[in-house]
């Protein structure tokens, strides 16, 4: 099926979209500008959301930034255009400032102080994102491979896992990159947490992770608010499944168990599984 363009067609790396945010030398070209004229002209460049890569559908014909049109993401208005602008005009011109100045201002609809994002390739490219967001906190979840495998044999399609060699493939490497750059990084920047432990015991958790952030906990954090809407992830319209782990147990041929801790079992071993 059809591909959309992405930037590794036009830079070789990450790290050479994050030098886009630096700011011009001395002497360096002008930055080519886009725009375009007309009464249809849309009000806001069509954009698609930096975490999600989806669209983010433009405002309706006929409106434009002072008159309040936001920026929209699927029926729920993310920010309000004119905010979007005046905020990224006073930040300093780097995409890491930009990015954090529209998600501030989500999270402020939600009256939220900080924002967060949650993202399996992010593990992978630390370096990357520490270089946009000096002052991230990177808090990386790890859950049994095996369970894992299981979940992405469900949703085949999406991460093109068609077998339980291939699953191995793709979990290894999340975890093992991930620890190995978290081990370099300072206690306050970088926490591990395992998936099992949060089911275990959601309040425990959550005092580690509150404490790694700096922030306070309250009994409160335990009433979380569930996504109006499932999606591809069902489990998000129910309470935390203390059971939802070990199910390769009872799910997983014992060929398939010993295919994948043949490829993967010294990842299993380290990190208690």
């Amino acid at each position: 099926g059809y591909v959309a363009p992405g930037v590794g067609q036009f830079l070789e790396d990450e790290r050479r979209l994050a030098a886009f945010g630096l700011p011009r030398g001395a002497g360096a070209p002008e930055p080519i500008r886009v725009a375009g004229g007309g009464t249809d002209a849309p009000p806001f460049p069509r954009l698609g959301s930096p975490l999600t890569g989806r669209p983010v559908a433009r405002a309706s014909p006929g409106t434009d930034a002072a008159s309040g049109a936001g920026l929209r993401y699927g029926h729920a208005t993310w920010i309000d255009a004119a905010d979007a602008h005046r905020r990224a005009r006073a930040v300093p011109p780097t995409i890491g400032s930009l990015l954090g100045a529209v998600l501030e201002l989500y999270a402020r609809r939600f009256d939220k102080a900080r924002w967060g994002d949650k993202r399996p390739n992010y593990i992978q490219d630390l370096d990357v994102l520490l270089e946009l967001f000096p002052d991230a906190q990177i808090i990386h979840l790890i859950r049994d491979g095996r369970d894992v495998a299981l979940s992405l044999f469900g949703r085949r399609r999406d991460f093109s896992v068609y077998n339980t060699y291939m699953a191995a493939q793709y979990w290894q490497p999340y975890v093992d990159v991930g620890q190995r750059v978290g081990a370099t990084l300072a206690d306050d920047v970088y926490m591990e947490l395992r998936y099992e432990d949060v089911l275990q015991d959601q309040a425990a958790a959550l005092k580690r992770i509150c404490e790694f952030l700096g922030e306070p906990y309250t009994e409160d954090l335990l009433e979380y608010k569930k996504s109006g809407e499932a999606g591809k992830t069902p489990l998000l319209q129910q309470p935390v499944q203390k059971d939802n782990t070990g199910k390769w147990r009872s799910r997983m041929s014992r060929w398939q168990v010993r295919v994948f801790e043949s490829e993967a079992g010294d990842t299993l071993a380290r990190n208690g599984y």
